[in-house]
């Protein structure tokens, strides 16, 4: 890509702006943003115009103009590209936009370190999977889609998780997004292991290492290292005890050059009680995990609620619905596996929006930290 290269960003929302901010700030004299796709609005965004995606191929394909997907769902991601490829007739030239927060440290490409390039045909992608190197926690947040403050702390079998990451890999290692996470991962000790399989498995894949990050600072050399080795992105929840000591991981993550994004504080202050066991309760259903596929033990579910639902099943004698949690065994495509990750299941009629402020749980956990009555 040459000097003062045009591109188009897809999505005029919270992911656009950070990439358009980003572009500003770091590759003025590489890329200049001609303006906005999106699906849903018109008009300008950032006072540049918004393009209709029915329109993208006169404004991109012609002039060859590459376009960057910059939304949060991996899923809609890749549905957007499937998209543009059959507007433009497989013709436009279409990156993932990776949204890290830390510094350049070198002079960088914007394409090639910002970004994915996605090449591969979308029948033959999964979006996004998700793996936990630990399922328990050091915060215990009350709320946890994945259950973590009743997990008991022990540390998983190394060997049987890492097989599922073989598991995934033999349908498709055409993987857009790899989540390595908790639980805290960090608890892990064997955790450059994971992270090594990985990005041997996965060599083009967007691996993140999702994190509270509370143990960044005092973690030892040996695993910094190992994240920078496999180029794994940071991403910090930045809960109110991360929050505080902010500056100090930042820090610890510069010293040896790791890339990082921040899921920030004045998001991670209201979290969502997933469940209720009323069917005609007042909040609205809704899904917050919509896309976020787990694998666990030669299991896969279409995310972490249902898949780690069995835990608060048997720890409060509940009986929610656990259909939907397939073996990873009975998958030959990528087709097939993704059909079945978009399909609703029981469990489905049980997820609620029902806002909580941010807060750990008191003492033992109990049942009403997760689930509503109402």
């Amino acid at each position: 890509m040459g000097l003062n290269m045009k591109v188009y960003i897809y999505g005029a929302g919270d992911k656009g702006r950070h990439a358009f901010r980003r572009i500003e700030q770091f590759y003025n004299d590489q890329v200049e943003v001609a303006g906005f796709i999106d699906g849903r609005k018109s008009g300008t965004y950032l006072g540049l115009p918004i393009i209709s995606a029915e329109n993208v191929c006169t404004v991109s394909g012609e002039k060859d103009i590459p376009i960057v997907i910059a939304v949060a769902s991996r899923k809609a991601a890749v549905d957007i590209y499937t998209n543009l490829l059959q507007k433009g007739e497989g013709k436009l030239t279409c990156y993932f936009y990776l949204a890290k927060d830390n510094d350049t440290y070198g002079p960088e490409d914007f394409f090639s370190y910002e970004c994915k390039l996605l090449a591969d045909d979308a029948k033959e992608m999964i979006p996004h999977i998700e793996i936990h190197a630990a399922d328990y926690c050091n915060l215990n947040c009350s709320g946890c889609i994945h259950f973590s403050p009743i997990y008991k702390r022990e540390l998983p079998n190394t060997e049987k998780r890492l097989a599922d990451i073989d598991k995934i890999c033999s349908v498709s290692n055409k993987i857009l997004s790899f989540y390595i996470l908790g639980g805290e991962p960090l608890l892990n000790p064997e955790l450059a292991i994971y992270l090594k399989k990985a990005r041997d498995l996965l060599p083009n894949a967007d691996i993140q290492l999702v994190t509270n990050g509370l143990l960044i600072p005092h973690v030892k050399k040996e695993l910094m290292e190992a994240i920078k080795e496999n180029n794994i992105v940071v991403t910090i929840s930045e809960y109110e005890p991360t929050y505080c000591i902010r500056s100090k991981i930042i820090t610890r993550l510069k010293e040896y050059k790791i890339d990082y994004a921040i899921r920030q504080y004045d998001r991670k202050q209201k979290f969502n009680l997933p469940l209720t066991v009323n069917l005609n309760s007042c909040y609205d259903n809704i899904c917050i995990s919509d896309g976020c596929v787990n694998i666990k033990e030669g299991k896969i579910a279409r995310c972490p609620t249902l898949l780690y639902i069995k835990e608060l099943n048997d720890k409060f004698h509940a009986d929610f619905p656990q259909d939907g949690i397939y073996d990873l065994n009975e998958f030959q495509s990528c087709e097939e596996l993704n059909e079945k990750m978009k399909e609703k299941v029981s469990l489905c009629r049980y997820c609620i929006k029902k806002e909580i402020d941010w807060h750990i749980c008191k003492g033992t956990p109990c049942f009403e930290d997760f689930v509503s009555y109402e």
